[in-house]
């Protein structure tokens, strides 16, 4: 699948302030419905809108159906619990 997201979206979206981020942080119910709908709000896609449900699609098969939230989201995890986390990149600091 290919469609054109331009990079100031693309920056809003996963950038280090990004809005997808806060994906990693609800209940995981709360995703598919009140998550999206908040990131695609904050994000204005304006006349990238067919592009943007291309994408949400594939987020949704991709990290929603085939792999399970419980690998990438954190949230319930606290200092307090023994929750482990990954790092899952090539640099240890982030």
């Amino acid at each position: 699948m290919k469609c054109y997201i331009p990079q100031d979206l693309i920056k809003i979206l996963i950038g280090p302030d990004g809005t997808a981020n806060i994906l990693t942080e609800l209940p995981i119910e709360d995703i598919p419905k009140k998550g999206i709908a908040y990131v695609r709000f904050k994000t204005d896609e304006g006349e990238y809108a067919s592009q943007m449900d291309k994408f949400w699609d594939y987020f949704t098969n991709t990290w929603l159906l085939k792999y399970n939230p419980d690998t990438w989201n954190v949230h319930g995890c606290s200092s307090d619990e023994n929750c482990e986390i990954i790092n899952r990149t090539n640099n240890p600091l982030e």
